[in-house]
């Protein structure tokens, strides 16, 4: 039997009150729902997890799990759309974790869910397969949203990890023979990100949706996977 560890009361707090939110182009009714799984090492967080995921009619919690190993056991035969991924089980050599459960389930999303800020590791996960991060204490409509926004074919992107983005992209503008992939847009939305805006404020600045908004973060994401492989397959050139 898996031992009760201590329950973050913050975060509990924060999902105790589900209010789902209706988004255009999403179902509420359960044939339609967005099937989850949750990975979570907390048995208080991860049952109010799932409390709250499945008083959503746009989503369905299909499995929960205490372990990563256990998770990718299922995965093959589960195939849930969304995966939501406790950041205190990524220990050791995380990228390789992010990379098997994609190995496991190539079409599931990834989301990590943080207690505390981890951009470094955020970053290296990112660049791994995952689609973005967000925090344990985050309101339960947001929460609700944000995995309907990943479904959707978006990406998240916290403060600290742009800033690495950021960082990393002007690194390796500045290496010689090489120029940043990002557009304009790409770049003005991660400037923004790094400062701290919200991405409904970035929506209304740029004129587009804030989907759309986070679609840009996808193909951010993809670039960057593409420019840290060429970094590391070229020698040293000064990216991050």
């Amino acid at each position: 039997m898996m031992k009760r560890q201590p329950v973050n009361a913050r975060a509990v707090q924060a999902l105790a009150a589900p209010k789902p939110v209706e988004l255009a182009g999403f179902g509420s009714h359960r044939g339609g729902a967005i099937a989850l799984c949750i990975v979570e090492s907390n048995q208080g967080i991860r049952e109010s997890l799932q409390s709250l995921l499945e008083a959503a009619p746009q989503l369905r919690c299909d499995a929960v799990y205490g372990t990563v190993a256990e998770a990718m056991l299922a995965l093959p035969d589960l195939r849930p759309e969304v995966l939501l991924l406790d950041d205190r089980l990524l220990t050791g050599n995380d990228i390789g974790c992010i990379t098997k459960l994609k190995a496991c389930s190539p079409t599931t999303q990834i989301l990590i869910l943080t207690t505390f800020e981890m951009s470094d590791r955020v970053f290296d996960l990112v660049c791994a397969g995952a689609s973005g991060d967000l925090a344990k204490t985050t309101p339960a409509p947001e929460l609700v949203q944000d995995v309907q926004w990943v479904h959707a074919g978006g990406s998240l992107m916290s403060m600290p990890t742009a800033r690495r983005v950021m960082a990393h992209f002007q690194s390796c503008e500045a290496a010689p023979g090489r120029t940043s992939t990002l557009t304009s847009l790409e770049e003005e939305i991660v400037v923004s990100l790094a400062r701290g805006i919200f991405y409904e404020e970035i929506a209304r600045k740029v004129g587009i949706s804030i989907l759309a908004v986070l679609l840009e973060v996808r193909g951010i994401y993809g670039k960057l996977r593409v420019s840290r492989n060429v970094c590391a397959h070229t020698g040293p050139t000064g990216c991050a």
